[in-house]
């Protein structure tokens, strides 16, 4: 997120304060901007308990509903400040990494 608001910023920008990842603020093309990171996944796909054991049907595994989404332990912090973020600023810049885990997380935000 440093890299890219230095880039995006022609080295002018700052720090902002955070309680979860670094934010950095800029102007870029006239619009206020931030740029963060994130910590890992923000959410977790599981299956529901009754399909959980590993005596369960594999089978039964690929039919729809069978998985729940849940906040990932340590997250609610990334995720209030991603929230913040959208109300404060017009244009968000997230550094994820360029690879599918990279993909992945940036779903999740979206």
């Amino acid at each position: 997120a440093d890299a890219i608001a230095k880039a995006l910023s022609n080295q002018n920008y700052q720090k902002a304060q955070s309680h979860a990842t670094p934010i950095y603020e800029f102007t870029f093309q006239g619009q206020k901007c931030a740029a963060t990171s994130v910590a890992g996944h923000l959410f977790s796909l599981n299956f529901t308990k009754e399909y959980q054991p590993w005596s369960t049907d594999e089978e039964k595994l690929f039919q729809k509903g069978h998985t729940e989404t849940e906040l990932s332990k340590g997250a609610g912090n990334i995720l209030g400040q991603l929230k913040s973020l959208v109300n404060n600023y017009q244009k968000i810049v997230l550094a994820l990494d360029n690879d599918r885990e990279g993909e992945n997380i940036c779903f999740e935000i979206i």
